[in-house]
């Protein structure tokens, strides 16, 4: 991923229901200005996140996300809004606002996995001034849980927040 078009295609290619990208890889291979423009979350209340992606140490700024339109998707705000299964890595999000219904993360609105055995994970991200505002609000994720009757892990490793303000 070396823009923000190749980004929003990501985030529209799971949105649509057109593929969550179970098990592809992706890496970011440049630093990132959103330039405070509106974002829509990747992955949403039925369309997740299913892939990798490697932030390679790149610093993603300027992220804003208001998603508190009144519809399911507005559930889940952060860079994605919902990860099931997945894995977020290697990232840095320097100037963020997140508005939210519910889930309200900078990294992830909602961390999730989806089978008995599955797993999601975030690790080694960094946030840097954040403002994060929902009902379950939180600097790297909003929430995490497995869903229904299953019993996947869930981790987030090594992950830090610097200068965040938390809101509902």
């Amino acid at each position: 991923i070396s823009s923000e078009n190749d980004l929003a295609f990501v985030a529209k290619q799971v949105n649509d229901a057109v593929t969550g990208f179970e098990g592809e890889y992706f890496k970011l291979t440049v630093d990132l200005d959103l330039g405070n423009n509106s974002w829509t979350p990747i992955g949403a209340a039925s369309n997740y996140f299913r892939g990798i992606f490697d932030g390679d140490g790149h610093i993603i700024s300027n992220l804003n996300v208001k998603t508190d339109t009144g519809n399911s998707s507005a559930q889940y705000g952060g860079l994605f809004g919902r990860v099931a299964d997945g894995v977020i890595k290697n990232l840095v999000i320097d100037g963020a606002k997140v508005i939210s219904l519910k889930y309200a993360g900078t990294v992830a609105g909602l961390l999730s996995c989806t089978a008995k055995t599955g797993s999601a994970a975030i690790i080694n991200c960094r946030v840097v001034n954040a403002e994060v505002y929902g009902t379950q609000p939180g600097g790297i994720v909003g929430r995490s849980a497995t869903t229904g009757a299953t019993k996947g892990q869930l981790h987030i490793t090594a992950c830090s927040v610097e200068n965040l303000y938390i809101g509902q």
